[in-house]
């Protein structure tokens, strides 16, 4: 694997959607090359940053217009400005790059704020029914795995034990492919189960300190006292159960019915396995 094709799959890498044959390809030319390598660590690092930035749990755009008002108003107290208009000076006034930075600083502003206020009000729920919908009915190409060792050992690092990937499929179905996707700015396991005829996708994470909203639909219990949620977002109908351990949301675009049958099946596997995930 050449410099050039490393700087082209350095994505797919970095959301681990490379195939196994690739993946071990992209990692021995990591270990053999020292550029590559620390470019693909400045890479993360920025990815890093622009996310603990754009996801802060705190925006504020007071101090930037305190600042911006208080140059405002030095502006206007300069006795030098003040007289009959006169022609534009030859040389500005202040140096075009400290207004450039202050244009900039507020456009990165005003979009972390948008970015969060989105991030915050945008149905994560929505967007799995709109990802299984590109994805899976759609077919939109994206790479996949499809390997069930290479789809074990992508769940691991995922954080979610690779036999709930093997518990979530119902009787008549197998686990056919799964990648990573990100849904309202959070990772998930996108895995996608078919009985030859019909598919359904899961999504799942591990079920940590910042739970998912709540999905404002019908909602009925297991046998095992897990709660189900179903909703439906056009077309496709979502469901969702969390244990202690793990979040799953469920997507089919069958029907309703399908989407409860479907949840209510994995709630009952996840919850009554030896881990209870």
């Amino acid at each position: 694997m050449t410099c050039s094709e490393i700087a082209g799959l350095a994505p797919l890498y970095r959301s681990g959607e490379l195939d196994r044959v690739r993946t071990a390809a992209f990692d021995a030319h990591i270990e053999d090359c020292p550029q590559c390598a620390s470019e693909m660590r400045d890479e993360k690092r920025l990815d890093d940053l622009l996310r603990a930035g754009v996801l802060a749990d705190t925006i504020s755009a007071a101090p930037l217009d305190r600042r911006v008002r208080e140059q405002i108003d030095a502006e206007l107290a300069d006795p030098a400005r003040v007289g009959p208009p006169r022609a534009a000076p030859s040389v500005p006034q202040r140096p075009r790059w400290r207004v450039a930075a202050i244009g900039a600083v507020a456009a990165l502003l005003l979009f972390a704020v948008g970015y969060r206020h989105l991030s915050q009000t945008h149905s994560v729920y929505a967007d799995a029914a709109t990802d299984h919908r590109h994805e899976v009915v759609d077919a939109h190409w994206r790479p996949w795995l499809t390997d069930t060792t290479a789809i074990a050992a992508l769940a691991e690092r995922s954080g979610v034990d690779s036999r709930a990937i093997l518990a979530l499929a119902p009787p008549g179905y197998r686990l056919a492919r799964a990648k990573r996707c990100a849904l309202a700015g959070r990772p998930f396991l996108h895995l996608v189960y078919s009985n030859g005829a019909e598919e359904f996708s899961a999504y799942l994470r591990p079920r940590d300190a910042q739970p998912l909203a709540e999905l404002a639909g019908a909602a009925s219990a297991t046998a095992s006292g897990v709660t189900v949620y179903t909703k439906d977002f056009g077309p496709e109908h979502v469901g969702c159960v969390q244990t202690g351990g793990v979040t799953a949301m469920i997507v089919t675009d069958e029907s309703a019915a399908a989407a409860s049958d479907l949840t209510r099946l994995a709630g009952v596997a996840l919850a009554s396995s030896p881990r209870n995930f």
